[in-house]
C-alpha cells in the first residue's frame, strides 16, 4: 500500500492518470455530440456546452490550492488562448458530426505537427531538421487518410483547421499554466465561448426535446470535467511527456464507431494514422534526446 501511495503521489504519474481520464471524458462528450440530430447547429452545441460546464468549474475551484484563483496578470493572453481554443472546438465538433470519430481523431493529431511549425514562426525558434522530417511524414499520413474522399476535401480540412487552432491554443497555454489557476484558464475559455455564441442563439428556437437537453447537459458536464483534468495534467508534467498518451483517443474513437455506429476503420485510416503517430513519436523521441544532450554537460561539470 505505501508503494502504491508513492506511485500515485509521483507528479508525472498523476499527470498520466489525469490525462487518461480526461481523454475518456472527451470521447464520451464527442459521442454525445455525434448523437445529436443534424438540425442542431454547432453554435447551439458550443453554447449549451459552456452553460453546463461553467458550474463544474465553479465547483472545482474549491479543490485548488491557488491563493488567488480568479486573479491574472495576463488577461489578453487568456482571451487570445480562449479564442483559439473556441475555434478549435468549433471545427472539432463540426468534424465529429460529419465523419467517423476515428477519422476525425486521426486528423486532429496533426496538432503537434502544427505546433512544430508555429513554434518556428511565433517563438522565433530555429527548428532542427528532425522537426521538418516529422512534419513531412505526418502530413503524408494526413494525405493518405484524405485520399479516398478527395471529391469532398472540405470534410477533411475541418479537423485539420481544428488541429491548427488547437496548436495555437497550446502555445499560448504555456505562458498561463505556470501562474494562473486551472479554474481561471478553463472559466475564461468557457465564458468567451458563451459570449461569442450568445448573439447567434437569439436566432434559434429553444424548443428542444428531453433527449436533446440531456445530451447538452452531458456535453457540458463531460467537457468541463475533461478540460479541467487536462489542464491540471499539463501543470504536473511537460507537454512532450504527456503527448503520447493523447493518442489513446484514437482507440476510443474507433471503438465507439464500431460499437455504436457499426463503422469499421478503413485501411487508409489505419495506414495514415500509423504515419501520423509515427511522425509524432519520432518528434517526441528526438526532442527528449536533444533535452538529454543539454542536461548531460551540466551534470558532468558539477
Amino acid at each position: 500500500m505505501p508503494a502504491l501511495q508513492r506511485i500515485i503521489s509521483h507528479l508525472p504519474t498523476q499527470a498520466v492518470l489525469l490525462m487518461m481520464v480526461a481523454i475518456g471524458f472527451y470521447a464520451l462528450q464527442d459521442v454525445c455530440v455525434k448523437s445529436l440530430p443534424p438540425s442542431i447547429h454547432v453554435v447551439e452545441i458550443l453554447f449549451w456546452r459552456s452553460v453546463f460546464a461553467i458550474p463544474m468549474v465553479i465547483l472545482f475551484v474549491k479543490t485548488e490550492s491557488h491563493p488567488r484563483p480568479w486573479h491574472t496578470k495576463k488577461p489578453l493572453h487568456h482571451l487570445i488562448r480562449a479564442l483559439f481554443a473556441s475555434l478549435a472546438t468549433l471545427f472539432f465538433i463540426t468534424s465529429f458530426r460529419q465523419m467517423p470519430l476515428g477519422d476525425a481523431y486521426a486528423l486532429t493529431f496533426s496538432a503537434p505537427l502544427f505546433m512544430a511549425l508555429l513554434g518556428a514562426y511565433f517563438l522565433r525558434e530555429n527548428p532542427p531538421k528532425h522537426r521538418w522530417h516529422a512534419v513531412f511524414i505526418g502530413f503524408i499520413g494526413v494525405w493518405v487518410i484524405c485520399e479516398p474522399s478527395l471529391d469532398q476535401p472540405h470534410l477533411y480540412l475541418i479537423p485539420l483547421a481544428g488541429g491548427l487552432f488547437h496548436g495555437l491554443s497550446q502555445l499560448t497555454l504555456r505562458s498561463l499554466n505556470q501562474e494562473d489557476s486551472t479554474s481561471m484558464i478553463v472559466a475564461v475559455l468557457l465564458g468567451t465561448s458563451l459570449f461569442l455564441c450568445a448573439p447567434v442563439m437569439f436566432q434559434h428556437s429553444w424548443d428542444y426535446t428531453t433527449q436533446e437537453m440531456t445530451l447538452f447537459v452531458g456535453i457540458g458536464v463531460l467537457g468541463g470535467i475533461a478540460q479541467w483534468l487536462m489542464t491540471h495534467a499539463f501543470r504536473r508534467a511537460s507537454l512532450t511527456f504527456l503527448a503520447p498518451f493523447d493518442y489513446v483517443a484514437l482507440l476510443w474513437g474507433i471503438g465507439f464507431d464500431f460499437a455504436l455506429w457499426h463503422h469499421k476503420p478503413s485501411s487508409y485510416l489505419i495506414g495514415g494514422a500509423l504515419l501520423i503517430l509515427g511522425a509524432n513519436f519520432y518528434l517526441l523521441w528526438q526532442e527528449r534526446r536533444q533535452d538529454r544532450k543539454k542536461v548531460t554537460p551540466g551534470l558532468a561539470s558539477s
